[in-house]
């Protein structure tokens, strides 16, 4: 393990599920690909546990873990094409990680402020301590605050609001009405011929396109991927959701 011990020590590794395709993209140096995470545990199987780069500074690694994560897609995601089981888009690191003021501010807010929370079903109910509540029903905390600010409007169809700032729930039946719609795309050659696309994945495979970048596209972080523009046919960020009367 000597290649580990000059500053390039860092790599970037991935675990695969039993067909082969991975299900988690990570960087770390030393036995970090081997040990348990907090959130996923290694495949028994070690065989699938593979190293894909390594030699590498930290800034390289990171960059690398970056990409492979937004090539393959996360799960978590709202057009849910991804195949990845990473809770953040990576790139963040964690070495000498210093959180920063607002990082600090959210994890205290979250476990000292009460809230309300709706399920996907529409259930409603109080609790206190976010960070725990998240972590027992596989949520994103940072995630959940945005929701509560009003920065984001659910996180995997989960509703949250402050319980002194309380405002309306939106109708969690218009929430997954738009996420569908969300699924349908409208791609455009650079001849400019205009193709209805239901599955976005397959059709970026299918014409040498790269997803990630298609939908970077799709959210008007770029312009174009190699001469194809893509739009959604329904925009979910309109803000003409109905809220509960609730």
């Amino acid at each position: 393990m000597s290649i580990y011990k000059s500053k390039f020590k860092f790599y970037v590794y991935a675990y695969l599920r039993e067909d082969l395709t991975p299900y988690y993209i990570g960087k770390g140096s030393g036995n970090r690909a081997w040990n348990n995470h907090r959130t996923f545990k290694p495949p028994k199987d070690k065989s699938r546990i593979i190293i894909l780069h390594k030699k590498l500074s930290e800034y390289k690694s990171l960059e690398i873990e970056k990409f492979l994560i937004a090539w393959y897609g996360r799960k978590d995601q709202d057009n849910k094409t991804g195949i990845l089981h990473n809770h953040t888009d990576g790139g963040e690191g964690t070495s000498g990680h210093i959180k920063s003021p607002e990082m600090i501010y959210n994890h205290t807010e979250s476990i000292s402020r009460e809230y309300i929370i709706m399920n996907p079903d529409g259930k409603i109910f109080k609790i206190k301590n976010l960070t725990n509540f998240c972590r027992k029903n596989w949520l994103n905390n940072s995630y959940m605050i945005d929701v509560a600010k009003r920065k984001k409007r659910h996180h995997k169809f989960w509703q949250c609001r402050y319980l002194n700032m309380f405002t309306n729930f939106y109708d969690p039946n218009e929430l997954i009405k738009r996420f569908r719609a969300s699924e349908k795309y409208t791609a455009i050659s650079p001849t400019g011929i205009e193709t209805t696309v239901y599955n976005l994945s397959l059709f970026c495979k299918e014409n040498k396109l790269h997803h990630g970048h298609m939908i970077a596209v799709v959210k008007g972080r770029y312009l174009q991927h190699k001469g194809w523009k893509c739009r959604y046919v329904i925009d979910p960020t309109n803000e003409d959701l109905q809220d509960t009367n609730l």
